[in-house]
Order: structure tokens, then sequence, then C-alpha cells
């Protein structure tokens, strides 16, 4: 069988007079058809551009991952006429519920969590090549009427590392941005290092060098209507996150044996400082945990799609059997 070579990415351009993206679509993705397209974040496809790829690729069966459901339009222009049916999947349970009252029954809603692991060339295996705690997401910035601000709570973090007992602590960002952007005090410089615009490869080696992820919220969103990146950089590489019980509640896949627990009343820093005291047994079998767990989960997520081919393609028979008008 002969590989055929197919573009990684195909950027529309949408300066005015350019092609309407669905022609821009049917002259690029000609190997159709296919039985399932999966559409990242579909909540920000302002241009339809998967419904388009769906028609030119003569899709069989669209499932939506949706991301951030508080920017889910109703009756947005994506989610009218699919090509195809057309199916929602939130990627945490939490984010079921706000997806479906934004869609209020208009499309089925359901989760999964898809998530590719990282290997890295040469695994860590023990402390010896652990180093610090790790904050990855881009600086974005949040803005509501009650205020603004990053989406991750540096401000706290700073403080919390300059108080008395967290001198071992040190931090690692990877994210787009600035180090400027990050407002390091001075005293904190040496224990802080920045990384922006890293290649995915270095990227998740970072990570996985690191003893565990730090969410830092600067806002609820993640634990309300939104998918934490921080959530699938941990599956990705099997290192843990701090969490509290909140945070468990909210991704509810996760148990303690995946995370390092914040109880009530500690702060990250607290518990960054018990992490470093950890043997390796329990470090890595943590991480072990969330291996296994991935590979559960990606099963699950592999039954949800067959079931939408499934389900596009009963349809279809039905729809062919029925008499013309």
């Amino acid at each position: 069988m002969c590989a055929k070579s197919v573009r990684h990415y195909l950027a529309l351009d949408t300066t005015p007079g350019a092609p309407a993206p669905a022609d821009q679509m049917l002259w690029e993705l000609t190997w159709g058809p296919i039985d399932l397209l999966v559409c990242i974040s579909p909540e920000l496809d302002h241009q339809r551009g998967c419904l388009a790829a769906a028609a030119a690729l003569h899709a069989g069966a669209i499932v939506g991952l949706v991301h951030r459901a508080d920017l889910i339009r109703p009756n947005g222009r994506y989610f009218s006429e699919p090509p195809a049916p057309l199916s929602l999947l939130a990627l945490s349970p939490h984010v079921v519920e706000p997806v479906r009252k934004r869609m209020k029954g208009f499309l089925t809603v359901g989760w999964a969590m898809l998530v590719a692991p990282f290997e890295p060339a040469q695994p860590c295996t023990s402390r010896a090549c652990l180093q610090g705690f790790t904050v990855q997401g881009s600086l974005r910035k949040w803005s509501t009427g009650s205020g603004s601000g990053l989406i991750r709570n540096f401000t706290s973090l700073w403080e919390q590392l300059q108080r008395p007992g967290a001198e071992r602590v040190n931090i690692t960002v990877l994210g787009k941005g600035s180090r400027a952007d990050l407002d390091i005090p001075p005293q904190l410089d040496s224990r802080v290092e920045f990384y922006g615009g890293l290649p995915y490869p270095a990227f998740w080696q970072k990570v996985c060098t690191s003893y565990a992820l730090i969410p830092a919220f600067g806002n609820n969103q993640y634990l309300t209507t939104r998918l934490s990146s921080t959530v699938l950089a941990s599956l990705t590489t099997c290192v843990p996150i701090i969490a509290t019980r909140e945070f468990l509640d909210a991704y509810s896949f996760l148990s303690e044996d995946h995370v390092f627990l914040q109880y009530p009343g500690e702060r990250e820093a607290n518990v960054m400082r018990r992490v470093l005291e950890l043997d390796d047994a329990t470090i890595f079998g943590k991480r072990r945990a969330l291996c296994a767990l991935r590979q559960r989960l990606g099963q699950q997520a592999a039954a949800v799609l067959r079931g939408a081919v499934s389900v596009a393609r009963a349809k279809s028979a039905l729809t062919q059997l029925q008499p013309a008008a």
C-alpha cells in the first residue's frame, strides 16, 4: 500500500475578497470520503471551517470536542445545517452540563478525554532527573465586570515562595508570553525559569522532569465551564497535579491516586514542600497510575467515537430506505 502525503494544517485565507472557506477546503481536502471528522474547540470556529472540511471530505459523522462551554452560542452559525450528523463531546464531566444548557437540547452532548502520550527519549524513573514544579499554559488575561488579571494566579505563588520554609521550591513556567508578564519579585529571580514558545517535544520534556504541575487558576472558570490544559498536560506526560478536593470534584475521573492532594487550609507551596520529601515509590507510583488512567480514558473515548459513527451510519441507512417524496 502506498502512503499518501497529507498536509498537517491548512491556514484559511480570511482577508477581504478571499474565496469562501468551503471553496478553499474543496481545493485542499481531496482524500474523502471519511467515516468521522473530529473538530477541536468548535466554539471558536467562527469561519465554519470544520463544517466546510466535513463537506469537502464527505464525512459520515462529525464530533466537536468542546473546550470552553461559556463561549458556545446556541444559535451560532457553526452548529447550523451540518453536512453530517453532529454531536458534541465535552473534554471533562464538569463541562457537560454547561454545554447542554447552552445548547438547550439542540445537540447530543457527552464527554470523552482524548490524549496522546508523550514518550521521552530518556524516561525519567527516579527523582535524580526531577527538578522543581511547573506551571504551563498561555499567559492570557481575563476580564469581567468584577475585575481582571492573568488566567494563572502568579501573584499568589510568588507570595508563597517568599515565606519561610519555601526556599527549596523552584518554579518553571512554560507558555506563550514573556517573562516580564510574570512580574517576578527580584528576590525570586533565580528560582523561577521561564520558557516561551518551546517546540512541543522540549515543552513536554520540561514537564516530565518536574515533580508536579500547578494549576494556579486565576478564576474559577476551569472548575465550572472550561477544561484546564494542565489536566491535558498531566495525562500527556503522566506528571501529577497539585489538586484540591474542589478540583477533584470537577475532574471526577481523577482521584487521590493521580494527584498530590492539597488539603483544606493548605497552600500550593505547602504541598510542594511535602512532595519534595516523598520517596521515589510514592512519586512514581502516581505517575504509573496516571499512565494507566490515560489508557482507560483512551479506550472509553474510542468507544464513544465508534458509537458516533455507528449512529450516523444507522441514520444514513434509514434515510436511504425512506421512499422519495
